[in-house]
């Protein structure tokens, strides 16, 4: 099993990028930043908008998680 985070660490360029995007494509978006970064789960989507934001934020969250 993943390991289950309460919190993590919300940068404020995760929210200037999120905002930036059409509406249709942010919550999709900070559900999968917020499902990685408590729960680990990575977007099963292949590819599209939402999955290269969620690449973009990967590293800053792992860093974020290994400190």
């Amino acid at each position: 099993m993943k390991e289950q985070r309460e919190n993590f660490v919300f940068y404020r360029g995760f929210r200037d990028a999120v905002n930036i995007l059409p509406e249709e494509y942010q919550l999709k978006t900070m559900k999968y930043l917020m499902d990685y970064a408590l729960d680990g789960t990575e977007p099963e989507e292949e590819n599209g908008v939402e999955k290269a934001m969620f690449l973009s934020f990967k590293p800053l969250i792992d860093a974020s998680n290994m400190k």
